[in-house]
């Protein structure tokens, strides 16, 4: 069976992490509620802790992230909190 990804707007992504956030659903109840892979809703939750509301605002462009982010990103690889890909 293939995922197909579709779009999702950033204030249904900002909703749905806020929802499992305040514990309406688990990862994969609210990943089928937003027709979503689960690996796509644990990759908007890692962007929302580390950018906030803004994680999801769509610029076009390129992001550039500072050391630090760079830094906790390799640190939760290497402790085993996810794969490369979610991460």
């Amino acid at each position: 069976m293939f995922f197909i990804p579709r779009n999702v707007s950033p204030q249904d992504k900002l909703q749905a992490v806020i929802e499992y956030l305040t514990g309406k659903g688990s990862q994969e109840s609210i990943a089928k509620k937003y027709d979503v892979n689960h690996k796509s809703l644990s990759a908007w939750i890692n962007n929302y802790k580390a950018f906030g509301e803004t994680a999801f605002n769509r610029t076009g462009r390129n992001k550039n992230y500072s050391l630090e982010f760079k830094n906790t990103v390799v640190q939760s690889y290497l402790s085993g909190e996810g794969s490369f890909e979610e991460l």
